[in-house]
């Protein structure tokens, strides 16, 4: 929550309602349901905190505020089945096993070891699956999908600016593109920062023309 509340910004007000939604979760489970919260991000996103069932209560004397969860009652029609209240359910196993060279290259040495050998049997079906052709990967969150999806992306990067193409990464949320963004640039140190991966969740001017020059820039080898 902390990382999100950190990244966010005027530019990423689109995504206020994902981040309430988590807020909440946060509060009912792990804070005994109040958290002080900074007053300027509070404000930014105050209509998300009514929908979402939340108040907030101005400190006079302090740059924080006091956001508490309140019973969940849908204020909106086409919320009043849905509850943000279901306790999170752990549903990874920890089935680590041992990683391999082909790991390691595709994540420039940051993993050791997969989720589990599911991960390990995709990432493998991934990187060898024949062109035009399609897989499907299920796994549960925090199983390494992630690195599913750009593994291939890093071993370009790493053969060289010249080999690199497009790797497109759609994901339903803007607040999820975001820490998307953030997670990958780990395994690009090489690339130079205009080249660096981008998400387009309506940023600023210059991250917009940032991206349509790193896109100019991988067509031009196609």
């Amino acid at each position: 929550m902390n990382s999100a509340i950190e990244d966010f910004d005027s530019n990423h007000i689109d995504c206020s309602v994902d981040i309430s939604v988590l807020i909440r979760q946060y509060l009912n489970y792990f804070s005994g349901g109040v958290e002080k919260l900074p007053v300027d991000f509070c404000k930014a996103i105050l209509s998300s905190f009514n929908l979402c069932n939340l108040k907030y209560s101005e400190n006079a004397s302090s740059e924080y505020g006091f956001v508490r969860s309140l019973p969940w009652n849908a204020s909106e029609p086409e919320l009043s089945g849905v509850s943000f209240d279901s306790k999170p359910t752990y549903r990874r196993l920890d089935n680590e096993i041992d990683g391999d060279g082909f790991l390691r290259l595709s994540s420039n040495g940051l993993h050791t070891k997969y989720k589990s050998i599911s991960q390990q049997a995709a990432l493998h079906t991934t990187y060898n699956l024949p062109k035009g052709k399609t897989v499907l990967i299920i796994l549960p969150t925090g199983e390494g999908k992630s690195i599913i999806g750009i593994a291939d992306a890093i071993q370009r990067a790493n053969s060289g600016i010249d080999k690199c193409g497009t790797n497109l990464v759609v994901v339903p949320t803007i607040s999820l593109a975001i820490d998307q963004q953030n997670n990958a640039r780990k395994y690009f140190t090489k690339l130079p920062e205009n080249k660096q991966p981008m998400c387009y969740s309506g940023n600023s001017n210059i991250e917009k023309q940032r991206i349509r020059e790193l896109r100019r820039f991988f067509l031009s080898f196609h």
